[in-house]
């Protein structure tokens, strides 16, 4: 039966037309880029200071000079002017930066009931009376048996999985980088590991907990009198005295309807094997050349002085303070970015998303939906309806390109993140060009507009399924301010921002209500 047109475009995902504001990357080399009005007309969801403070430090730029010069004749950074006269730097954010400590890149959320959880009885208006029967022999003994040898085994591998937690987070926290010993991108691979196996574990406490109560639940309303079905229901006696009404249970009904399943296990463990196998293809020993690292971080050098104090105030500083700093003591300016790279490397051993303030953020649970809803472009019928939790375990188009996603979680730079995500943008446009092709388009009109190129990367983000990436997203973006001249960095945080604002205004029970089949 064919669907009603308009019904098909009442469903249709819109995407918010203030974010149509910049061409994709369809041409490299060609590419100009404006700059992006989601950053100058509308209100900033993520970056660390309004224009109102952009505008102290333009007029306080003598400040940052004299500041660099401290430190080139002084190698103290503690050097910086007092906050005492208006103006100055300090007084830009008054309030000191609530920073997450950082055990790994991304460490496991606290347990608790999240969008994505795993609980199946999401329906307030199903209860026990559902799955009980009046009119058949009551199993209330069988069911209460029952019962206790789950109640008894749960709360056995309860006390399991906590014991495994917290001897894997005890793992975690004494793994600390060397980046004389060892690679970082395996480092931090090994890292997000042990993430996932505890996240793991925090999904089996949580089911294990919730199942607990359910049980306990079930258990309670048996025990109850049950005065509306007295008129239902013959009551037996028994030595002239009258027994309580008790109703057969289905119990395999009771297991699927109101305990939960083990599928975003599941899910954890194969992106858990995912990175598994991408830090398999990783070397775990450090560059060849290292000479310039440890020269670098001597305390016999100028250079290792300063980043040994930055160490210790890196909960206190903003990326000003890092900017200057690393200004003043990069001898060349081609140097820069190896040397930026190096300071975000060791800051993340402190502080997760270091200098700025990034939200805990978490994917809304639409796994089960399909990339139906976002509409994309020239993709496959097979694709388009198969749900996102399954969709790169198939042969669908962007799996390469979803699977990529994986490369933001291992990389600390901000900087080098957008450059990530600009080749996966890339890669996105040329294989959605050779789709349009394939399905009639004439290549000088296959380009890939925004609206389309921003339904590619929700697909792929969903499919992909991992929380983490949109916090990497929104940490990449706060940077955005101190990008010059250079378009694709530009282009790529006003996707990121775009992409975090669009997912956390997601709500699943509406998308459910309104997609689900």
């Amino acid at each position: 039966m064919t669907e009603d047109p308009s019904e098909a475009k009442r469903r249709r995902v819109t995407i918010d037309p203030n974010l149509f504001q910049i061409d994709p990357p369809a041409r490299q080399q060609k590419m100009r880029i404006p700059v992006p009005a989601l950053y100058t007309n509308q209100k900033k969801m993520s970056f660390s200071h309004s224009s109102e403070d952009l505008s102290k430090i333009q007029e306080n730029k003598g400040t940052f000079e004299n500041m660099s010069e401290n430190i080139k004749q002084n190698d103290d950074f503690f050097c910086f002017p007092s906050n005492n006269n208006e103006g100055l730097i300090p007084e830009l954010n008054p309030k000191k930066s609530q920073k997450r400590k950082s055990t790994a890149p991304v460490v496991p959320k606290a347990i608790g009931k999240e969008k994505d959880d795993a609980y199946v009885n999401d329906n307030q208006e199903l209860t026990f009376e559902s799955i009980c029967d009046y009119s058949k022999e009551s199993n209330y003994e069988d069911t209460l048996v029952t019962t206790n040898e789950m109640m008894t085994k749960m709360r056995t591998e309860l006390d399991f999985f906590l014991t495994l937690s917290s001897e894997k987070m005890d793992q975690m926290n004494i793994l600390t980088f060397d980046p004389l010993k060892t690679n970082y991108k395996y480092f931090v691979a090994s890292k997000m590991c042990m993430h996932y196996e505890i996240k793991a574990y925090h999904r089996h406490i949580q089911q294990l907990q919730y199942d607990i109560r359910q049980i306990a639940a079930l258990e309670d309303f048996l025990d109850q009198d049950h005065p509306e079905i007295q008129n239902k229901i013959k009551n037996n006696t028994q030595n002239g005295e009258m027994t309580k009404a008790k109703p057969f249970v289905n119990f395999t009904e009771f297991k699927a309807k109101f305990l939960s399943d083990s599928n975003r296990i599941y899910e954890i463990n194969d992106k858990k094997e995912q990175l598994k196998a991408y830090r398999a293809s990783l070397s775990s020993e450090p560059p060849q050349n290292q000479n310039w690292t440890v020269k670098f971080l001597s305390l016999d050098f100028k250079s290792g002085r300063i980043i040994r104090r930055c160490i210790s105030a890196f909960g206190d500083m903003t990326y000003y303070d890092i900017e200057v700093i690393l200004k003043a003591i990069t001898p060349k300016p081609e140097f820069l970015p190896l040397t930026r790279h190096l300071i975000f490397d060791l800051a993340w051993e402190h502080y997760m998303f270091p200098f700025t303030e990034t939200a805990v953020m978490t994917l809304p649970n639409i796994f089960d939906l399909s990339p139906k809803i976002f509409s994309p472009p020239f993709l496959d019928e097979k694709s388009l309806n198969t749900p996102f939790n399954i969709l790169n375990s198939t042969d669908w188009p962007f799996r390469k390109v979803s699977e990529e996603l994986f490369t933001l979680l291992v990389e600390t730079d901000p900087f080098v993140v957008a450059d990530i995500f600009w080749d996966i943008i890339t890669d996105i446009t040329k294989i959605a060009t050779d789709l349009a092709i394939k399905s009639g388009k004439a290549p000088e009109d296959a380009d890939l507009g925004f609206e389309a190129l921003f339904k590619y990367l929700l697909v792929i983000v969903f499919a992909f399924g991992v929380s983490e990436v949109i916090e990497m997203m929104a940490f990449s973006s706060f940077y955005y301010e101190f990008i010059e001249n250079d378009p694709q960095k530009q282009f790529v945080m006003t996707h990121f921002n775009g992409l975090v604002k669009y997912i956390n205004d997601i709500d699943a029970n509406e998308y459910h209500r309104q997609f689900a089949s």
